[in-house]
């Protein structure tokens, strides 16, 4: 092989738009009491009564987790009285029941809704379908240009493939924005500012360079 063989450089590009299949969402919520992991869940009154409102919108306890908790204390003493922030993770299986989780987290009191991760099942599986679609138009074209070029193909000499639209979080704004006060909240049920169904252009783009001769 030559250190610079002589080459048909292809681009291809496979997208597709795909539906989320659920939602993680990531909430805050303070407390006046300090318990440490799950529980929180059962133990600490705001957070509880938080976790009876998910459950009744159809959440299993096991989809609730406590990420992380920070405390708030006077003169450097620690209690289980002092006040702490809760930072929870809400999985939503079923986006049918995403419009009563978000009524669920708007009815409680102390809440900040940090961000929603939209999740997308099977989308490994259906990178490799595009992957191989795109193979496959490129192999295609590229046997139709040497062709015409009167050139063979003899190897590929580099492949190369990125995926295309990375899902990231809804965001929202500042602390200050986001803390829902009741007149907030009466808003928040009829217009959270993020879509209750998600989809997004995923996709890959391939460029395959192939060795080529003459024939």
């Amino acid at each position: 092989m030559t250190e610079h063989p002589d080459r048909v450089v292809l681009h291809e590009t496979v997208t597709e738009e795909v539906q989320a299949s659920g939602a993680d969402l990531y909430l805050t919520i303070k407390g006046n009491s300090f318990f440490t992991g799950q529980a929180a869940i059962k133990k600490a009154k705001e957070v509880q009564q938080l976790v009876a409102g998910l459950i009744g919108a159809g959440v299993i306890e096991e989809d609730i987790s406590v990420q992380s908790v920070s405390l708030s204390s006077e003169k450097g003493m620690v209690t289980k009285s002092s006040s702490a922030k809760y930072k929870l993770r809400v999985r939503c299986h079923n986006l049918d029941k995403l419009p009563d989780v978000l009524g669920a987290v708007t009815a409680s009191n102390n809440i900040i809704m940090d961000n929603i991760d939209w999740r997308y099942d099977g989308l490994e599986a259906k990178e490799n379908e595009w992957m191989m679609e795109a193979i496959g138009k490129s192999s295609r074209r590229a046997e139709k240009i040497a062709s015409g070029l009167a050139l063979k193909i003899v190897g590929v000499h580099e492949f190369r493939m990125r995926k295309i639209g990375e899902a990231s979080p809804e965001q929202f704004g500042s602390d200050a924005d986001r803390e829902w006060s009741p007149r907030m909240k009466m808003m928040r049920t009829v217009d959270l500012g993020t879509p209750l169904i998600q989809s997004t252009e995923r996709g890959v783009a391939t460029t395959i360079e192939y060795r080529v001769q003459k024939e």
